[in-house]
């Protein structure tokens, strides 16, 4: 049986691919920190291996005997600080790189983000892996980082793969669909141009899939492949849907790009006057991930890997709203 090792293993995509690795027939080894919250993990009898990926001496004994790593933790947030991205997205990463090394796994999957590409694209483009990345926050900027410790690792004899997901959703989200709940709900959900920006959300079941299968594909190691949900729609449709599933008005609050970048960029610079911790949540490159197309090209996922995205928005919503209800 093989033993795959997961970080992030608490968090939304780290815990959804832990239990479609057991239902595979995966032996399943989570990486979970002593605060963590781990019912759901022992729910599954998966084995707990208490460390950190900022600790590199927890990390010897949690990738011991591990055929595979799923590599799914991050540092997310924007009011986390520039060293808390770079400690655990960067520094994180090359100590679990280095133990998987040592302890010769066969494989290692990376979980990055398609926000290394930035923002910068031509209206429906469907960005490819080639294109440049050009991040623009301290969560993507580290991210890239994090990339390239691991194709060094890669050189080093670590066979190693990356997925890069656009936006995920699902059960056990507790930053973007709590968030959007609230404020649709609410009636103050603001459309960044009317909301005709375009992406394609993913179910998280479907990025576990694609994890899942880079860890299996004889051409993944070297290769990083974008990853998202099988539907294409703007950021008004979107969230008409959700607020059906929750039974709430239609968001309406139009608001155009160019007041809201200046604006940004006035709280860009009372963030830096005042010392404020974490990033700036209203930046100009926040504000114009949700208010210009996020398209990514999934043509190498779907030739290489075989990758199938299955779940479609309203039923992806329908179950993730379940959820929350369940939790509130």
């Amino acid at each position: 049986m093989t033993l795959a090792l997961v970080t992030g293993a608490t968090g939304l995509l780290g815990s959804h691919l832990a239990e479609s690795l057991v239902s595979d027939g995966f032996q399943v080894r989570c990486l979970v920190r002593k605060t963590s919250q781990t019912d759901h993990l022992k729910g599954l009898g998966v084995e707990l291996a208490t460390g950190d990926i900022t600790d590199p001496k927890s990390l010897a004994g949690a990738a011991r005997g591990a055929q595979v790593v799923f590599h799914c933790a991050a540092q997310l947030g924007y009011w986390s600080t520039p060293e808390d991205f770079r400690r655990v997205n960067v520094e994180g990463t090359r100590h679990l790189l280095r133990a998987a090394h040592r302890a010769e796994v066969d494989r290692l999957v990376h979980t990055s983000t398609a926000a290394i590409y930035g923002t910068e694209h031509p209206p429906g483009r469907l960005v490819r892996e080639s294109d440049p990345s050009n991040p623009g926050d301290g969560y993507s900027t580290t991210k890239l980082q994090a990339e390239k410790e691991v194709w060094k690792a890669h050189k080093r004899g670590l066979r190693s793969a990356i997925i890069r997901p656009g936006l995920i959703y699902g059960p056990r989200d507790t930053m973007f669909f709590p968030l959007f709940a609230r404020l649709v709900r609410l009636g103050v959900m603001p459309l960044v141009e009317g909301g005709q920006a375009r992406y394609q959300p993913a179910y998280v079941t479907d990025i576990a899939q694609a994890l899942r299968l880079a860890a299996r594909s004889k051409g993944a190691p070297g290769r990083a492949f974008n990853a998202v949900g099988p539907e294409t729609g703007t950021f008004k449709e979107f969230t008409d849907t959700l607020a059906g599933v929750l039974h709430a008005p239609k968001p309406w609050i139009r608001v155009p790009m160019g007041p809201l970048l200046v604006a940004s960029r006035v709280a860009e610079i009372a963030h830096g006057t005042l010392k404020l911790s974490g990033q700036n949540p209203f930046s100009p490159y926040t504000i114009r991930m949700v208010g210009t197309d996020q398209l990514y090209d999934t043509t190498r996922a779907r030739k290489m890997l075989g990758y199938k995205p299955k779940v479609g928005v309203r039923e992806g919503l329908e179950k993730t709203a379940k959820w929350f209800e369940g939790k509130g």
